[in-house]
């Protein structure tokens, strides 16, 4: 995971000492059918520059194994107020699921959540071969996931439409755009956003687009599932925003799969196709609006990656794959013309 530390073994034990401690005084309040609490010990942990995640195993005497999720962030009160409100509609549905929200402790700024077994959709995903069988399992990992994302937007979406900016601007692009041209990308990147994105701003940013609770970081990393269910994590605090940013998010995280495997163009196609399906089925898409919040995110992420990690060869490397992805989606804007 990004700017993240796994840490098998803990060096702050009174921090963990209090998890562990809190989590045993509501086991019963999370897991009434647990009879006698044994173990209750922290097994791993992730550190980011945005939060801190632990997983807390509860072993109860002669009963499997219970595990809890516990996120320190800012965003955590928010978080847990929406997976929440949200929760019965996905614990009755026997597909979709989210991870169930148990708890949030104030003074440690603390979501709580039960694990869900489940395995993560990139680790679905082959690192080299790309055979027939798994062009056609890739395909339906990704119509899954996009019947998931339809779910859950169909949840909270009314008949409520909006501008993604009634302003007509899409605010920070330009900035991108100028530091993407000093960092190196002035010759590759930035032409092609020059030429195909920046004219769609006024065009694609006032048209009104349907509203729902977004999820807010919708991509690869955060979907898992197996053959009975599909789980989405890591869900945004509840906000109202144009479907089509999720949309887009997805597909961009397909696209980047290229920066650690290879992924034939053809096959990256059937998975973006199938991702399509899944959410629209038979309806129209306003593929033009996701094509644009495709490049705007693309750029973001160029710039992210090569501000992180400073180096020719990630630059080279930034500069083939994004270049790539954008030529992907310049195609598909053309067909639309």
């Amino acid at each position: 995971m990004n700017q993240a530390s796994v840490s098998p073994q803990m060096n702050k034990p009174t921090v963990l000492d209090g998890l562990v401690e809190q989590v045993r005084g509501r086991v019963h309040d999370y897991f009434p059918d647990v009879r006698r609490i044994g173990r209750v010990r922290v097994t791993h942990s992730i550190h980011r520059s945005y939060s801190s995640i632990y997983w807390v195993a509860i072993y109860a005497d002669g009963q499997p194994r219970k595990q809890v999720i516990i996120k320190i962030s800012e965003t955590a009160a928010a978080q847990y107020l929406a997976m929440k409100a949200i929760w019965p509609r996905f614990e009755a549905h026997p597909t979709w699921k989210i991870p169930r929200p148990l708890d949030y402790w104030p003074r440690d700024a603390a979501l709580v959540m039960e694990e869900v077994s489940a395995t993560p959709l990139l680790e679905r995903f082959p690192w080299v071969f790309w055979h027939e069988n798994s062009c056609q399992s890739a395909e339906l990992d990704c119509r899954r996931a996009g019947q998931w994302l339809r779910f859950y937007h169909d949840i909270e979406r009314e008949d409520d439409w909006a501008p993604l900016n009634a302003a007509g601007q899409w605010p920070g692009f330009d900035e991108t755009l100028n530091e993407l041209a000093n960092a190196g990308f002035e010759q590759s990147i930035c032409p092609v956003m020059d030429h195909w994105f920046v004219p769609l701003v006024k065009q694609i940013v006032t048209k009104p687009r349907p509203v729902s609770n977004v999820h807010g970081d919708f991509k690869t990393d955060n979907v898992m599932m197996d053959n009975e269910c599909v789980v989405v994590i890591d869900l945004a605090a509840e906000r109202r925003n144009a479907i089509d940013l999720d949309i887009a998010a997805f597909l961009n995280s397909l696209l980047m799969l290229r920066l650690t495997r290879p992924i034939p163009s053809a096959t990256m196609d059937r998975m973006r196709q199938a991702f399509l399906k899944g959410y629209f089925g038979t309806e129209e898409c306003a593929m033009a609006v996701i094509c644009f919040l495709q490049g705007i995110g693309l750029a973001d992420i160029a710039l992210e990656i090569v501000q992180r990690r400073p180096s020719n060869l990630v630059h080279a490397w930034v500069e083939r794959t994004v270049g790539a992805a954008l030529e992907s989606i310049v195609d598909e804007l053309r067909s639309l013309s």
